[in-house]
Parts: structure tokens; C-alpha cells; sequence
């Protein structure tokens, strides 16, 4: 019922932002509904039930409906946002389209690396600080723990936002040789490989997180719950697919150096 609602919603907002914009109001109306509901049905009908099949029981069947709800919402509102920025952001040239896209992947991208740089910052602070208590002999409980978790944030957040500047270390001096059409197919292809790796990663992070959240693991020393940073670090997962399908879109528009 309360997807119905939202997308009701959702379509009165694109109608109201096309008649602003002097657009067609019914067909960004059209186009609301689908980029809510469409990848809410597909994630809900086909996707969850395929990541928690199996571990449904009678016991934590509302915990399972609570989490599918709340995804649900999260995927439905994030790519209904893109899609009205999207449109806001339509121009002309071989980019046509895409600029709404790109814009939306660098600023998630970057207000991931936001988080990582607090994590990273908060690791710092909170083992300098542990370190000098030390000398009084008054150490942090569950430091080490609260340092793994942390790092994990920083490893997974900063990712998109690395991929998106291209910061990691590549050897690109044997594709230089190739042709200019030799080149990009090889930029697509290794997106797309890069992409497939990536999604199934996401998938079975997923997964982990909600064996985690049902069965309430927690840290020996400070009981910190696990699900919260592995499901984050799906999130980066599937975060740094639409960095890959970011750079396919700059290689076919011939905007990718």
C-alpha cells in the first residue's frame, strides 16, 4: 500500500517539476511511476526473494519483510531522484541524456568519500587517543574492534569516488598501442567484466548482512552489530557498477580520457 501511495506521489512531483519546465507533464508523470515502480518490482518480486530464499522462517519472517520493505523504498526512491535529474539535466550532443546520470554518480560518489574521509579520521583520533591513555594505563575498550569496522567503511566507501577519478594503479601502456576503436572497445569490456564482479560482490554482501542481521551477530567486546557495515559496503558495491557504466557512457560519447 505504501509503495502505491509514494508513486502517486512521485508522479504528481514529475508532472508539477514537466509543468514548470513547460514539458509534458503526463509523460514525465509516465516516466516517474516506471523508475519508481519498475525497480521496485524487480527487486522486490524477482531479487530479494532470491537473496533470502532459504532463510525465511516463521521466527524472523517480519525481520526479512521489515528489511525487503525498507530496500524497497531505498532502490525506489534513489532511482525515481535519478531519473528526474536526469530529465532536469537532458542535453543536447553525444552525451545527450546522460548528463543527469553522470552528475548523479560523481555526487553519490563523492559523498561517499565524505564518509570515508570521517571513518578514515575517526580511526586516527581514536587510535592516537588510545595510544596516549594507554600510558595511564587506562586503554579504549574494543578498539581493535571498532578500527576493523571503521577500515572497512573506508575501503568500501572510498572505492566509487577512486574509480571515478581513476586513482587506482592500471598499465595502460600496451592499450595505447591499440587504434582509437581497438582502445575503447577494450575500456568497454573490462567495464563490463568489472561490473558483473562487482554486482555479484553486492549480491552476496547482501546476503551476508541479512544472515548477520537475522541471526543478531554482534562484536565480542562492544556487541557493535556487523549487518550495518556489510550492507554499506554493498551499497559501495553497487555504487561503483554505475561508476563502470559512468565511464561506458564517457568512452561512447568520446569523453573518456
Amino acid at each position: 500500500m505504501i509503495e502505491i501511495i509514494i508513486m502517486i506521489g512521485v508522479i504528481g512531483w514529475f508532472a508539477r517539476t514537466a509543468k514548470s519546465k513547460g514539458a509534458n507533464g503526463l509523460l514525465w508523470g509516465f516516466i516517474g511511476a516506471i523508475s519508481y515502480y519498475g525497480p521496485v518490482l524487480v527487486f522486490g518480486r524477482v531479487i530479494y526473494p532470491v537473496i533470502v530464499k532459504g532463510s525465511v522462517t516463521y521466527d524472523n519472517q517480519v525481520s526479512y519483510m521489515i528489511v525487503g520493505v525498507l530496500l524497497n523504498l531505498a532502490i525506489g526512491i534513489s532511482c525515481c531522484l535519478l531519473a528526474r535529474e536526469i530529465l532536469l539535466r537532458e542535453e543536447g550532443g553525444s552525451m545527450a541524456g546522460f548528463a543527469g546520470f553522470l552528475w548523479f554518480t560523481e555526487k553519490i560518489s563523492k559523498w561517499m568519500n565524505v564518509i570515508a574521509y570521517m571513518a578514515l579520521t575517526f580511526i586516527m583520533l581514536l587510535t592516537v587517543t588510545d595510544v596516549v591513555l594507554r600510558q595511564f594505563r587506562h586503554p579504549i575498550i574494543g578498539t581493535f574492534e571498532i578500527v576493523q569496522l571503521a577500515g572497512a567503511v573506508v575501503i568500501a566507501f572510498g572505492l566509487p569516488i577512486t574509480s571515478w577519478m581513476r586513482g587506482h594503479i592500471y598499465v595502460d601502456f600496451f592499450i595505447n598501442t591499440f587504434p582509437s576503436r581497438a582502445k575503447n572497445f577494450m575500456n568497454i569490456l573490462t567495464r563490463v567484466i568489472g561490473i558483473a564482479i562487482f554486482i555479484f560482490i553486492a549480491y552476496n554482501l547482501f546476503r551476508f548482512a541479512t544472515d548477520l542481521l537475522i541471526s543478531g551477530e554482534v562484536t565480542s567486546t562492544m556487541q557493535l552489530p556487523f549487518y550495518p557495515i556489510v550492507y554499506g559496503m554493498g551499497v559501495a558495491c553497487f555504487m561503483q557498477c554505475l561508476v563502470l557504466i559512468a565511464d561506458i557512457v564517457k568512452v561512447m560519447g568520446g569523453k573518456y580520457e
